[in-house]
């Protein structure tokens, strides 16, 4: 930790993921983005319905999970939805203006299968789902209210699209006094020159780790935790 213009500052991946004050957010990893292919990322060739990219993190996502939850972690899941269950639509267009050239829009629909996390990943009992209409994952989410009733400070942010939905989730963490931890293998983009502009931006303004480093630290800190008290 370090002291800048009078404000504590966490600086150390010790004090960045530390179990009991810190959450796994697991974005947009839905059968809707890598199951059903009807998703083009706006500004950049996707080069057909190749989803090897995001297909690619899913293995470092489930080791980081389980470890998460090892180490009793709470973990939330956002997943995108466009509609209602009625049809109502639940974008603006603001939003939909990235999309103006795409030749079919994504268009989630609460409740239905496209909308939910992918098996591989699928929530446990005990996890916090929620949705979300905004790239940002603490807009109108009730997310911040959920993480300040377990006195969380970091965020670990895990998902897709790098560029997108991670980086804007990012900005609003720390815009809502969260330290975003982003884990440079659990994040992807369809595209590959996408990811790697948003991943450099965001390493020069948050910490970003391997997942072997951060289970590296929780099984260190069980470690400590689990050592037998010496007699003095």
């Amino acid at each position: 930790m370090k002291t800048i213009n009078d404000v504590e500052v966490l600086t150390t991946i010790h004090e960045l993921v530390e179990p009991s004050r810190t959450a796994v957010l697991v974005i947009d990893m839905q059968n809707s983005g890598l199951k059903s292919l009807a998703y083009e990322e706006p500004g950049f060739e996707r080069g057909g319905t190749d989803i090897s990219n995001l297909a690619a993190v899913i293995p470092h996502i489930q080791r980081l999970l389980t470890a998460a939850r090892s180490a009793s972690l709470f973990v939330a899941y956002a997943q995108w939805i466009d509609r209602t269950k009625d049809g109502a639509s639940l974008v603006n267009g603001p939003h939909l203006y990235c999309h103006r050239n795409d030749a079919e829009p994504n268009n989630v629909v609460e409740g239905s299968h496209e909308a939910q996390t992918i098996e591989e990943l699928k929530p446990q009992p005990g996890d916090y789902v929620f949705n979300k209409s905004w790239s940002s994952t603490f807009h109108h989410t009730g997310l911040d209210d959920v993480l300040r009733g377990r006195d969380i400070r970091s965020v670990i942010i895990v998902g897709c699209l790098t560029g997108g939905c991670i980086l804007k989730s990012a900005i609003d963490a720390s815009h809502h006094n969260y330290y975003p931890v982003l884990v440079r293998d659990c994040v992807a983009s369809y595209n590959q020159e996408s990811h790697d502009l948003a991943l450099k931006w965001l390493e020069t303004k948050f910490p970003v780790f391997d997942s072997e480093e951060i289970d590296s630290v929780w099984n260190e800190m069980k470690s400590e935790r689990e050592k037998p008290l010496t007699k003095a």
